[in-house]
């Protein structure tokens, strides 16, 4: 079954993904990005509207490349990032189609609540290994969904197991949840040698 992400952004099935109790995640990714790179180049894949943006420092933001499927959120990520004077390209594509347009590289590449979504997400991580700098950052965020648990559980761990060998170290991962606990995260974060 496919999903038609353009129209749920339209009714506004995923406005909720701007609200407070979201917070947690986007800082905890924002946290780790400003914690481990000085200053950094971003692919994000999977950016919706942008959302991870208000929690960046623009002044170490270099680059800002967001990639997601549905035209709607694409437009509306533009017109968030598009005026802080980082150079910025949002764009409508399917992140296992999606092909960079740079031959410098990223410091560090999102993959922000898309993997679950793909058959194969260790495939598509090794996949975009060539657009990271050495050194560089692959950040993880899948969020945990009680009522798919156990797929939820083998994504993890298959995602733990692919960060933690070479060429990859896992440098940091937490699970992060809400206040009222009714949402949680796992956040990995996998250091290119």
């Amino acid at each position: 079954m496919t999903m038609d992400w353009d129209e749920r952004y339209r009714a506004g099935d995923l406005d909720h993904l701007r609200k407070l109790k979201e917070s947690p995640r986007f800082g905890v990714i924002a946290g780790y990005l400003h914690q481990l790179l000085p200053r950094f180049g971003l692919l994000d894949l999977g950016c919706g509207e942008g959302l991870i943006w208000p929690y960046l420092d623009p002044a170490r933001v270099t680059g800002y490349v967001g990639v997601d499927i549905a035209a709607t959120a694409v437009a509306k990520a533009a017109e968030l990032i598009g005026p802080s004077g980082v150079p910025c390209r949002c764009l409508c594509n399917d992140v296992q189609r999606f092909l960079p347009e740079t031959t410098d590289g990223f410091d560090a590449i999102l993959f922000n609540e898309v993997l679950y979504f793909i058959d194969d997400p260790v495939a598509l991580i090794a996949r975009y290994r060539p657009w990271l700098k050495e050194g560089g950052l692959v950040i993880v965020s899948n969020y945990r969904n009680p009522r798919f648990a156990e797929k939820f559980q083998r994504l993890g761990e298959e995602l733990a197991v692919a960060l933690a060998t070479p060429p990859w170290t896992t440098v940091a991962g937490a699970v992060v949840s809400n206040v009222g606990k009714e949402l949680s995260w796992n956040i990995t974060v996998g250091r290119l040698a």
